[in-house]
């Protein structure tokens, strides 16, 4: 099998590269950086900047240059996008929504000049479709979509994903709730106060978090690439959202540190602005279609996959 992959180079990216290669898989990875962050004799990179305006005729002599000879690509995975977590500010906020419409547009075009068509395309998206609630519940049919900024984006960025379906591609749109990895992501962040005793709660507590371990994430990434039942939607999360006093609780217990010390919502506020709606706000997800077409969580319940990732740290007084 091999897989062009964009945002190769990211938390999830870094993840499925390994995993998906140790299944025997080739990827290519689109990079704008030369330097190599995953190796092996079955990854290769090619250089790409997609901030560019491309047209056809650049998308064709790219591919024309330095993938045609590598492919034909059994399937397209596009993780590509600027990074959320930094403050939303109007210059911040215009790069998260262009990075994303920039690089799906390019790979929705990059199929239309591919011989043969890589049969499917895995594009990200987020469960901030969703928008933020304490007391709903939400599935891939939920509608209708929020109305906050993230929700916005998505929308749009989903949207041009699925200009690839009018070419007969298959197109799953990965929506990712919160990836718990030990190395990246928000879990690490987290971590900071307990390592100083002063975990604890943030704002009311209350909140949902629809969170997912990263090795059941690529694993599902992996099984939307070989079932073709799997199109549309797919809320990548597990079947067990928390809240997120819970949440904090669960890290307090396993690293035998104290739970004791709320952050107030007006000092995340202050700290984050409007990028503090991520962790003050949540919403309630669960995998209804993951779960239908039979795929199993290695980690559904979220003691099981924070025991995983953080023993090894606790073990070495992180």
């Amino acid at each position: 099998m091999k897989i062009l992959l964009a945002g190769g180079t990211g938390l999830i990216g870094r993840a499925f590269t390994r995993y998906i290669t140790q299944k025997g898989a080739e990827v290519t990875i689109l990079t704008r950086e030369p330097g190599v962050t995953v190796s092996g004799p079955q990854v290769s990179y090619v250089t790409w900047h997609p901030d560019k305006r491309w047209d056809k005729a650049d998308v064709a002599a790219l591919y024309a240059t330095s993938l045609q000879a590598i492919g034909p690509f059994d399937a397209a995975v596009n993780l590509a996008g600027a990074s959320i977590n930094t403050r939303w500010t109007a210059a911040n906020r215009r790069q998260i929504l262009d990075s994303r419409l920039a690089a799906t547009r390019f790979m929705v075009e990059l199929l239309t000049v591919s011989s043969p068509k890589p049969p499917v395309l895995i594009n990200a998206s987020a469960v901030g479709r969703y928008g933020t609630s304490q007391t709903k519940t939400f599935t891939e049919k939920s509608d209708p979509a929020g109305d906050d900024f993230l929700a916005r984006v998505t929308q749009r960025w989903e949207a041009q994903a699925l200009e690839a379906e009018k070419q007969g591609t298959r197109v799953v749109l990965a929506r990712f709730g919160v990836v718990l990895d030990d190395s990246a992501g928000a879990l690490p962040r987290m971590l900071t106060p307990f390592r100083l005793f002063a975990g604890g709660r943030i704002g009311t507590g209350t909140q949902w978090v629809s969170w997912v371990h990263v090795e059941d994430a690529v694993r599902l990434i992996a099984h939307s690439i070989q079932d073709p039942a799997v199109r549309g939607p797919l809320n990548v999360t597990a079947p067990n959202p928390i809240q997120i006093s819970n949440m904090t609780r669960e890290i307090g217990r396993i690293l035998d540190r104290p739970h004791w010390l709320p952050v107030p919502a007006f000092a995340l506020k202050a700290l984050l602005g409007d990028m503090s709606m991520l962790v003050l706000e949540g919403q309630r997800v669960l995998p209804e279609k993951a779960l239908e077409l039979g795929f199993e969580f290695r980690y559904p319940q979220l003691r099981g996959a924070l025991e995983e990732l953080l023993n090894p740290l606790r073990d070495h007084g992180i």
